[in-house]
């Protein structure tokens, strides 16, 4: 096991990286979110948060907060060669009661991480079957499921985050890592990775949202997340595509 570097902290903060636990009802375990009637409970508890009155809404934004664990877990590997432990159990959603966008942020009870030893590419599968098919894809069919929501608009939305943060490294790219370990890994997740890395009988979700698309195109979504309805104005996303414009 190793330690992550005050620096290192820092930095992953800005992926809602959380080091304190606080005492709001909102705040809970990930593995509960496995647990269909707490997850139906705690979907209805999120709703005036979000200003949202439609379950499909509020599944959407929870997974669209949820994208940065994505991010986050996918920078540290790329960025600081570190893998962190990313299982339910080791993760609980906290939530500011004085913010009001409700942003939660993801405290971690283990923050010790597994260095990469051996094989790269032996290490970078299990992490992202830890991610992925051990934890996200179970919470985004719990939620699909109980929110009647698509699976595609709440993948996209991990999706359009992890795409969001590669290209931010392309363009600023941190001092400690090379631009060919960052298209690398980059890649990798969007096109080559085996769909079983992030659920069973899976296609790699990546694929058919951004696997095809080249590098310079704008990255515009396919589905709509349901943003607009959670605004006064009904604005919506930057990346909206245009059926949610008419």
């Amino acid at each position: 096991m190793n330690q992550f570097a005050t620096e290192e902290l820092e930095i992953l903060s800005k992926f809602r990286l959380g080091l304190e636990q606080s005492s709001s009802t909102l705040s809970t375990e990930a593995k509960n979110l496995l647990n269909p009637e707490f997850l139906s409970g705690y979907l209805t508890e999120i709703q005036p948060r979000i200003h949202s009155d439609r379950l499909n809404v509020t599944g959407s934004m929870l997974i669209k907060r949820y994208a940065f664990l994505a991010a986050m877990a996918l920078f540290s590997m790329t960025v600081f060669g570190k893998r962190i432990n990313t299982s339910p159990e080791n993760i609980t959603i906290e939530t500011d009661d004085e913010d009001p966008l409700w942003l939660p942020s993801f405290y971690f009870h283990t923050l010790e991480c597994i260095p990469m030893e051996g094989s790269r590419e032996k290490w970078r599968d299990e992490l992202l079957a830890d991610l992925f098919r051990n934890h996200l894809s179970r919470i985004l069919g719990a939620v699909s499921k109980e929110a009647r929501i698509s699976k595609l608009i709440l993948w996209e939305n991990i999706v359009l985050y992890v795409v969001w943060m590669y290209d931010t490294l392309l363009e600023n790219k941190p001092e400690y890592v090379t631009i060919e370990q960052i298209q690398d890994d980059y890649m990798y997740v969007v096109k080559e990775a085996d769909g079983e890395l992030f659920g069973d009988g899976m296609k790699n979700p990546f694929l058919q949202f951004y696997g095809k698309q080249k590098a310079d195109e704008p990255k515009m979504r396919q589905t709509c997340c349901l943003y607009y309805l959670t605004s006064e104005k009904r604005d919506r996303c930057s990346t909206c595509p245009k059926h949610c414009l008419t």
